[in-house]
């Protein structure tokens, strides 16, 4: 609204930006295009049973250290070795150029945390909250999600249930994961080509 864009633009979201996304397009609908476009969106909460509970735990875990312990917790929330821990977990690609570059970008993640505090509480309303918390107002706008078939973050299953739900449409990359955006930038493109036009 305060850039004065001559027409509204496209929102186009990944992995928990899914749910800062949702939230958005209920709140204000008219300010984004009628077209919108979730890739690898958090789906739905962490529930008991649920593949994602270790590492919301072991998430958890790390920020309630870093907001706890003096001097050591924001060494560990900033840790480098951690981070290339769960990045390899997430991780489907297996050049070595490519690795290295996602590891690098990951690092340099850790330099904007500013408040360990706000990363807690973060990380614990990420984990709470799903996009299906936003079906009813979603509908009125036509979805794409793009997925990858590998993505144990946030599992197809669960996207393939957002979708139905939704009546968004579905398109999964084959042979990557949650950073499907370094592992195949080309075929992300082209799905964003062929659905915004």
């Amino acid at each position: 609204r305060e850039l004065g864009l001559s027409e509204p633009p496209f929102l186009i979201s990944h992995s928990m930006g899914g749910l800062v996304a949702a939230s958005m397009l209920a709140q204000a609908p008219e300010l984004f295009q009628k077209k919108t476009v979730f890739i690898s969106p958090v789906a739905t909460n962490v529930r008991l049973l649920d593949s994602r509970k270790i590492g919301a735990l072991l998430g958890s875990l790390q920020y309630r250290v870093g907001k706890s312990v003096p001097h050591i917790g924001p060494k560990v929330v900033k840790s480098r070795r951690f981070s290339k821990l769960a990045t390899k977990f997430i991780m489907t690609a297996d050049h070595p150029e490519l690795r290295s570059k996602i590891y690098e970008h990951h690092y340099k993640n850790l330099d904007y945390i500013s408040s360990i505090d706000f990363y807690y509480q973060l990380h614990r309303d990420i984990n709470r909250r799903g996009v299906t918390d936003y079906i009813d107002k979603l509908k009125k706008f036509s979805i794409l999600i793009i997925a990858g078939e590998k993505d144990n973050v946030t599992p197809l299953k669960g996207e393939k249930i957002l979708a139905e739900r939704l009546g968004a449409k579905l398109s999964v990359i084959p042979g990557v994961g949650h950073l499907a955006h370094y592992e195949a930038p080309e075929k992300i493109s082209s799905a964003l080509i062929d659905f915004l036009g």
